[in-house]
């Protein structure tokens, strides 16, 4: 009941601020200009956003209600307010606007807030996570339960109608990113500015409370569990570590090309696949191998194309990407994402006419044995593949596509859900820039990434302790569940 009190004098706040008098820097934009600008985006997206017919009714409600609510002089601050909880409703993880943060007071949480995905209350946890320290914001209080007196709950809802809206579980997880604007969070809120913030904290029993002083920077969350890729030497293990599908800094001694010759073939390749080959050969002669994805935002599709081949069985190629364009053209798009061209009736059974029909070029992506070269092996061993709800975008296929191989056992929790290759358009008049899907992407399955994410056969969440770095139960499930199904004695 208190909750949905709660929401309804922040929809109210929310109508009656939408447009408030601009001040210092915040510029004043004619409400002419601003109209100016929304049809510019308005004929962008009918032309090249790729769910545009999917998500046509709300675009054309919501635009309609930031007309409407147009002042003679509009804060540009109030503007993106207005657009971005316009883009939130598309449930579109790829379209939201780009470099928000600038529009509002440089105020932000010192500390990290996660969650524990499929944990019903107190699951939100505060921590600090640097290379100087690890920690909890207060001894043994793990969670938090209010921000400047608001139920962390509701703080959360609310930077979710600014980021993305739908469906829970993926809203939360992208509101989680807005929510540690503090300046952001305040203008929408109506609550005073402040350098400090009150954290209310829980252990479990006892509430307790401390007062913060705000950051001016916006840290960026690590990629947790903080690990590379080892070798469990005892039981020959191996654990390869992908936190990210742009990156992949693993320590690659080279010298191990040249011996055996394959620098020539993988010198043209990028360094994450390079560092794929190198690792796959250091875990050649292990029982098993664990592969943890999580907490990776995505990236390119290279190393999707470099690990497929080395643990599929078949011959027949695995798709685990279909996407289509509003564009006849949409230029080296597909070609960067491995993609090939794809008949419009070659396209999924399950996808509706109503969808097809706002298309008007498609293309797959797969990865198959017949991608191995001569230094590629089939790694013939149990693999275990531990994935989260961080997991986004190119990760996101990464997921799919090993949760189809035969005999891949999956761990954690439901990843995030999301795929769609943006661009941007900058609005002429307020200089507002926004990035939007220009790719529709689906499973094979004939589902949007976007629908949902994919749900590991075991699940397991995190605890508290994981987010200082000192436990991992998701890890510990895999490696005793591979002792004790694989690898007796």
């Amino acid at each position: 009941m208190l909750k949905n009190i709660f929401a309804f004098i922040l929809g109210q706040m929310l109508v009656v601020n939408a447009f408030a008098a601009c001040s210092g820097k915040d510029a004043g934009l004619s409400r002419e200009s601003v109209i100016q600008d929304l049809q510019q985006l308005e004929t962008e997206f009918k032309n090249k956003y790729a769910l545009y017919d999917l998500k046509k009714d709300i675009f054309e409600s919501e635009l309609k209600k930031i007309r409407d609510g147009l002042q003679p002089e509009n804060c540009t601050s109030s503007v993106v307010l207005s657009l971005a909880k316009m883009l939130a409703q598309l449930e579109d993880g790829h379209t939201s606007i780009d470099s928000f943060d600038k529009y509002f007071e440089k105020k932000y949480l010192p500390f990290q807030i996660s969650r524990i995905p499929n944990k019903m209350e107190y699951r939100y946890v505060a921590y600090t996570f640097t290379a100087e320290k690890k920690r909890f914001l207060k001894e043994r209080f793990p969670f938090v339960t209010h921000l400047d007196g608001v139920p962390i709950q509701d703080w959360i809802d609310t930077a979710s109608q600014y980021r993305l809206a739908g469906r829970k579980y993926v809203s939360e997880k992208f509101g989680l990113s807005k929510a540690k604007n503090v300046g952001f969070m305040r203008k929408v809120l109506n609550l005073p500015k402040n350098d400090t913030i009150k954290v209310g904290l829980f252990d479990g029993r006892k509430t307790a409370e401390v007062n913060l002083k705000l950051s001016e920077i916006a840290e960026k969350l690590p990629p947790l569990p903080f690990n590379r890729s080892k070798l469990y030497e005892k039981d020959n293990i191996g654990y390869l570590r992908i936190y990210d599908m742009a990156t992949f800094d693993e320590l690659l001694e080279y010298d191990l090309f040249y011996e055996k010759n394959l620098i020539s073939e993988y010198m043209m390749q990028d360094s994450t696949t390079l560092a794929i080959h190198y690792m796959m050969e250091k875990f050649k002669t292990t029982r098993a191998l664990i592969i943890d994805i999580r907490g990776n935002p995505g990236g390119s599709r290279n190393i999707i194309q470099a690990l497929l081949p080395y643990l599929l069985k078949e011959a027949a190629p695995l798709v685990y990407n279909i996407s289509a364009y509003r564009v006849k053209d949409p230029g080296d798009h597909p070609k960067i994402r491995f993609s090939k061209p794809l008949a419009k009736n070659q396209f999924h059974p399950n996808v509706s006419k109503d969808v097809m029909d706002g298309f008007r070029s498609y293309y797959f992506t797969s990865a198959s044995t017949m991608d191995r070269s001569s230094n590629i092996f089939h790694y013939n061993h149990p693999v275990v593949v531990l994935m989260d709800d961080s997991d986004y975008s190119a990760a996101d296929n990464l997921a799919n596509a090993l949760s189809q191989i035969e005999g891949i056992i999956t761990v954690g929790t439901e990843t995030a859900g999301g795929s769609g290759g943006p661009q941007s358009v900058s609005l002429k008049n307020s200089e507002i820039k926004i990035k939007y899907s220009f790719m529709a992407s689906f499973k094979p399955s004939g589902e949007l990434y976007n629908d949902r994410g994919t749900v590991p056969q075991h699940i397991i969440d995190p605890d508290p302790e994981f987010f200082i770095g000192k436990s991992d139960p998701v890890l510990d499930y895999a490696l005793t569940y591979l002792k004790q199904s694989y690898l007796k004695p």
